[in-house]
């Protein structure tokens, strides 16, 4: 089951997201301020002029007639219309306007309909806001003036007040919306670069989903220029890479070691008993001179070649099979001593004098195995002393960890930076197989140990741990 779930792009979520704290709350802003205007608006129109109108009727004691209150129409605009009841106890009883008949008709149905003085009243299909306010007559009776105001004249005078706002908010809202699209184009464009790059290592696939390449193509490193985050994040996608280079390669290795393991093993089956017989013959040969008093140096080095050649075929049979190692109680030193009795006309032929330091160093492990890794750690310290030299072992045993070191005094290690001299085939010998330290790894990690090489002055010292 794909553990991939899809949600809305980055892009999407930034858009929204500016939308939401910018554009949504300048509009609801906006809108907040259209209604103060419009209300500024209604108020000085309106209100305003109403009492204006009644201050200036007061002060001049001006006549309340319909000849009067049409002047006062004119002054305010043609749209306009005032009116005034001339008795306030008893409400549209004696009305003077500028208002037609029937319009006064109307307006005085719509104020004895209600207890209170309207809003707005509709006269000859218009709507008008109403302002009130109150006069004097020259008699100093008070009155109730009326300036009705076309509804129409209104809304043209807030949109004249507003569309100026509009207008302004417009750039502010493309510009906010440009912040928004570059904003996005910021994180998304290297998210692409980097997905564009990771999607062109992934092999091509045939129609029927298999790998159009024998083999996987080799992974490279993402080159991508990005904010920190985002570089943060190629940063961990590269070791990332790295991690599977490493185990890509070990999968090749392991594919190629098993194709050749079974070759090896076969040529080396092939191969063991012919040279058995051989050396034994030449053996037997050497025997037989020597009863008669004589020798002969070519047999000597015809044996000590075809030696050789039996620890490479062992190697070899080793590589074919992957023995598991049967545990049992063991002493690193008795065995670093028997496989030192056991090469000791080698390194006297070499001119090497070996030395034994140090203690017992007990643990479980397979001795055939484990004699066969120091076998092949001080044969390669011996082939490291072709002038001859000293070659010291020395065991020890510290907090559960058995310990066996060995140092020779040859030319040392000669290894570019970056080569594992325990690698399949890495060799640096002109004779070498590059098999026997690989085993020797693969024997002790089986064992759950660990196996190293290191340079120390004069030399080059091998050493493996192994657990009590």
């Amino acid at each position: 089951m794909s553990a991939v779930r899809t949600h809305p792009g980055i892009r999407r979520r930034i858009l929204a997201a500016f939308i939401l704290l910018t554009i949504l709350p300048a509009a609801a802003m906006s809108y907040l301020g259209m209604r103060a205007v419009g209300k500024v608006i209604e108020e000085r129109l309106v209100r305003e002029r109403a009492e204006n109108a009644a201050q200036v009727v007061s002060e001049m004691r001006l006549p309340l007639t319909r000849l009067m209150m049409g002047n006062l129409a004119k002054i305010f605009g043609k749209d306009n219309k005032v009116a005034a009841e001339v008795n306030t106890d008893a409400i549209g009883e004696s009305l003077v306007s500028s208002l037609s008949e029937s319009e006064e008709r109307e307006f005085q149905s719509q104020l004895r309909d209600r207890a209170d003085k309207p809003q707005s009243v509709r006269i000859g299909g218009h709507e008008f806001v109403l302002g009130t306010s109150e006069i004097r007559d020259v008699q100093g009776q008070t009155h109730t003036l009326y300036l009705l105001v076309d509804q129409r004249v209104l809304d043209n005078a807030k949109a004249d007040a507003v569309r100026p706002i509009v207008i302004a908010a417009i750039p502010v809202l493309l510009a906010v919306m440009l912040a928004a699209v570059y904003v996005s184009r910021t994180i998304t464009r290297p998210i692409r670069r980097l997905s564009a790059q990771i999607e062109s290592q992934l092999p091509t696939q045939n129609a029927g989903g298999v790998s159009a390449l024998p083999f996987p193509p080799p992974l490279h490193d993402v080159d991508l220029d990005a904010p920190r985050e985002l570089a943060d994040l190629a940063s961990t996608f590269n070791r990332m890479l790295g991690r599977l280079r490493e185990t890509q390669q070990k999968l090749l290795d392991t594919e190629r070691l098993a194709a050749v393991g079974k070759i090896a093993a076969s040529v080396a089956h092939e191969v063991r008993n012919p040279l058995a017989g051989i050396r034994m013959n030449l053996q037997l040969l050497q025997q037989h001179l020597a009863k008669s008093g004589r020798t002969d140096e070519s047999l000597t080095i015809a044996i000590s070649e075809l030696e050789r050649l039996d620890g490479i075929v062992q190697e070899m049979l080793i590589l074919g099979r992957k023995a598991e190692p049967k545990l049992k109680r063991i002493d690193l030193a008795a065995i670093a001593g028997d496989v030192l009795h056991l090469l000791e006309r080698r390194l006297v032929h070499a001119s090497v004098t070996p030395a034994m330091e140090g203690t017992a160093a007990p643990a479980m492990a397979d001795a055939g195995q484990i004699k066969q890794v120091i076998l092949n750690l001080l044969i390669n310290a011996t082939d490291a002393m072709p002038q001859g030299g000293r070659l010291t072992v020395r065991t020890r045993a510290v907090d559960g960890v058995a310990r066996v070191e060995i140092e020779d005094t040859g030319t040392g290690l000669s290894l570019k930076e970056g080569d594992d001299p325990f690698a399949w085939f890495s060799t640096t010998k002109s004779a070498g197989s590059g098999i026997g330290l690989a085993v020797c790894k693969q024997i002790v990690e089986a064992h759950g140990g660990r196996i190293g090489l290191e340079r120390v002055d004069g030399g080059t010292r091998a050493w493996m741990e192994l657990k009590e």
